[in-house]
């Protein structure tokens, strides 16, 4: 599955509207109807979007239920996490 397809299956589920996951999300209503009509999500998007729906961000991007052991999903996501932020940082300090 497409996360668009993913996106809107969860949107539709839940029984919420645009405007409710924009506000609890923080982001502009129009910036989730592109995301549900193809836009390609940012990282800090599909993180958003999984808390609030209370997925992993792996079933938001590709579908599958991760299966495997609770601890250790939150290690991987926390790790993912931590690489983007230092890649930032490097970005960032790279620019001063």
């Amino acid at each position: 599955m497409k996360f668009t397809e993913i996106l809107n299956e969860l949107i539709q589920k839940s029984g919420v509207t645009i405007g409710e996951i924009a506000k609890s999300t923080d982001m502009a209503k129009s910036t989730l109807h592109n995301l549900m009509n193809g836009t390609e999500p940012s990282l800090s998007k599909v993180e958003k979007l999984a808390e609030y729906f209370g997925v992993t961000m792996d079933y938001l991007t590709t579908g599958k239920k991760n299966t495997g052991d609770p601890f250790e999903n939150t290690i991987k996501a926390s790790i993912h996490r931590g690489i983007y932020e230092v890649i930032i940082k490097k970005i960032v300090d790279s620019d001063e």
